[in-house]
Order: structure tokens, then sequence, then C-alpha cells
């Protein structure tokens, strides 16, 4: 769970129009919902013993979110934390850092859902060539379901790394990679992506190495 996927959970439900405020009632504190919903998620994760778990009922006090009753029940479970969990969770582990042969500072890290914009953002830099060499035909914009193709991982399956730029005050992508396995567990594909203006500079070596060391495991 993250803070997009927390939204959209939000947002399907009747509650929702209710909390963005209504008359005379303030907005709730929506991020502090999110963070609520985010690490309940991750105690879910951290002890899969918990079999049950019920918030009842969750008011809303000064737009700020309030627990009020809860209960947990536990059973054994033989399968360590995360084994125990369909969709693998966000692997911190593959974090990493690099320098660039500019010596630019940069960040890599697996791609997360909430990195939709900075995907659109990073396609408008692309030249034509460098789209064509990438998708193998002319590609004007990323549609919604491209973007949700290419940011919502199953990191148990798929390896999608992408360079972050640690020297600007905001996140920009530098470049973008990923592998892909077949059913076999034996073959699959890859493809690396590096914006223009850092072709060059070791940034797609770096993530297609980082990928296959994170494939071997």
């Amino acid at each position: 769970m993250n803070r997009l996927l927390a939204k959209r959970l939000m947002q399907e439900t009747k509650a929702y129009s209710l909390l963005k405020g209504y008359r005379n009632r303030p907005a709730a504190d929506m991020q502090r919902i999110e963070e609520m919903i985010i690490r309940l998620s991750q105690l879910l994760i951290d002890f899969p013993d918990i079999a049950e778990l019920d918030m009842n009922p969750v008011l809303i006090k000064d737009g700020k979110p309030v627990t009020v009753d809860a209960r947990i029940l536990v059973s054994p479970l033989a399968l360590p934390s995360s084994l125990h969990l369909v969709i693998g969770p966000y692997p911190e582990e593959d974090e990493s850092h690099m320098v660039s042969v500019d010596e630019r500072r940069i960040f890599i890290r697996p791609v997360k859902p909430e990195d939709a914009p900075l995907f659109t953002a990073f396609f408008k830099t692309l030249s034509p060539t460098t789209i064509y060499y990438r998708f193998f035909g002319a590609l004007k914009e990323l549609n919604p379901e491209i973007l949700a193709r290419f940011t919502q991982i199953d990191y148990d399956r798929e390896i999608a790394l992408v360079a972050i730029d640690e020297e600007s005050p905001t996140d920009n992508i530098l470049g973008v990679a990923r592998i892909i396995g077949d059913a076999d567990g034996r073959t699959g594909e890859f493809a690396v992506i590096v914006g223009d203006a850092w072709q060059g500079k070791g940034i797609g070596g770096n993530l297609l190495e980082k990928c296959l060391s994170i494939a071997e495991k």
C-alpha cells in the first residue's frame, strides 16, 4: 500500500464525499487518513500471524482520524513475513546510489505506483528517435493504461528501476530499466531507456546491471 493506492481506495467509498467536507463541516485531513491506511498495511506485512483485524469505529475528530476501538486475532503461520503476501511489498533493499560519468549523484530505486506523473514528465523530454528505439514505433504520449503497466509493479515477477537526479530540487527520472520474466523462470526480456540529455553517462549500464543482479536472486 502507498499513498496513491490509499487515495484510490478511499475514493471508492461512499464516505469519500463527506470526508472532503460538506455544508459547514471542514474537510478531513486526507494525508492523515492515507497514513493510517499505509501503516495498517505495513502492520499486516510485518506480522503475518495477524488473521483478523477490526478497527471500529474510526472517527474524524477535528479533521483527524481517531480509532475508538480495535480488535486483533492472531493465528500461527508457518510462512515468514512477506512470503504470505499475494504481491510482494516494495523492495527497499534494492535501492542504491551511483555517480554518473560527469560526477552527478543519482538515486536508483524500484518503480512505485505514484511515479506516474514522473513518467509522463520524463516521456516529454525524449526525442522521437529515443522513443522509436524503446517502443519500436512512434508514440505521442503515455496513456493511462501504459502508465499503469509501467508503474504498478508486481515485484515478485518483474523488476523495474528508475534513476532519479539527487541534485535536483524535484524528482526527475533520468532513465528506466526493467526485466520481465517468462513463466518458465529461465527466460525473459529487458528494456532500458535513458533521457537524451543523460545518454553516455553510464546510467543505462548501471540500471541494467542492477536489474540483472536482482533477477539472479
